[in-house]
């Protein structure tokens, strides 16, 4: 069963923030998420907020690993995913290759 993504306005702020390519890799993901939530996501967990999903997923772009986490609820129309908030967060040199 395919769902609509409907973001609200936390995650419209959140995606507005990204840099432009982790935006619409993020638009692509939630494309994916659409088609099989429940395969992609799990019951979100602290620190995130309670009674919700959690997708989470990451892009390496110019030289830094983002890290988001899209969080939504099942519409009770079960046609709909409501999508709060998309927190990210970029890390450099976030892993270390074997010194040669």
């Amino acid at each position: 069963m395919s769902y609509r993504a409907i973001l609200g306005a936390n995650a419209q702020n959140d995606i507005r923030r990204m840099p432009a390519a982790v935006a619409q890799y993020t638009m692509v993901q939630l494309r994916n998420l659409e088609l099989d939530p429940a395969l992609l996501s799990t019951r979100s967990h602290f620190p995130f907020r309670a009674k919700c999903q959690i997708f989470s997923f990451d892009l390496d772009h110019q030289g830094q690993r983002f890290f988001i986490n899209a969080l939504f609820q099942y519409h009770a129309n079960e046609e709909e995913l409501l999508i709060s908030d998309i927190p990210w967060q970029a890390a450099s040199d976030w892993w270390e290759p074997d010194a040669e």
